[in-house]
């Protein structure tokens, strides 16, 4: 799945690669978004083409479909001929959020962030404070020395990270960690996201998201992005 993003957002793009096979796998890959001009880019994306072209890896690539397989909580899946991985199902921040493990190596996105950041937000459609606390909790349950990397970092005071292991999590992350309650979790979140304004890449991200990555159809030559107005005054549009 793409996802749009501005270009100075820390979103986490990630490659897995099998060392002994050169096989790898592009985890999260997303589209540049300049909301000021309207503007599209493959800024990122080109990064990581340039990664794989210089390291003579092998991508598994289908632009024919943008889904392959829906996947089950739980349910294993190749990574490589060698590998396989396990999808985790999180949710809380969406609720179809899922996460993957491959070996002690767990990727997240926003069921969890940084330390120091502690959770993601829980009113997007279909989110839910409870089910965010049981997602942070089934994470943090794992073994202590599992690596939980994430899809989002806004570092304040320190440079940007992309994964602390599930000890440092259990006794430093600020939402979640042991010895908070399912209560007082969500009475914070709730509390936090009612005075949150919207995200800024919302609506086109849920535009091309509920599309599986793929952008409305264009018509000559644009594509339109549509962007939702409330009338506090429905004289105004007379």
């Amino acid at each position: 799945m793409r996802l749009l993003r501005s270009s100075t957002c820390a979103v986490r793009q990630y490659i897995f690669v099998d060392l002994d096979t050169r096989e790898a796998d592009v985890i999260d890959p997303v589209l540049d978004y300049k909301t000021a001009s309207g503007t599209l880019s493959t800024i990122a994306a080109d990064i990581l083409l340039k990664f794989v072209k210089e390291k003579e890896l092998n991508v598994p690539m289908d632009f024919v479909k943008s889904f392959d397989i829906f996947l089950k909580d739980e349910e294993e899946f190749s990574l490589s001929s060698n590998i396989t991985g396990k999808v985790i199902h999180l949710p809380g921040h969406t609720p179809d959020h899922t996460g993957y493990m491959v070996g002690k190596a767990i990727f997240t996105w926003d069921s969890i962030f940084m330390p120091d950041l502690g959770s993601a937000r829980a009113d997007f459609p279909g989110g839910d404070a409870k089910d965010l606390f049981a997602s942070i909790t089934r994470l943090l349950s794992l073994p202590q020395d599992y690596q939980l990397f994430v899809g989002h970092d806004y570092p304040v005071g320190r440079q940007h990270d992309c994964m602390a292991t599930v000890g440092v999590h259990q006794t430093k992350n600020k939402h979640g960690g042991f010895g908070t309650t399912e209560s007082q979790f969500i009475q914070f979140r709730e509390a936090r996201d009612k005075v949150s304004g919207a995200p800024r890449l919302l609506q086109p991200s849920l535009q091309v998201n509920i599309r599986a990555g793929k952008l409305p159809p264009a018509s000559n030559g644009r594509v339109w992005l549509k962007t939702p107005t409330k009338l506090t005054n429905p004289n105004i549009a007379l």
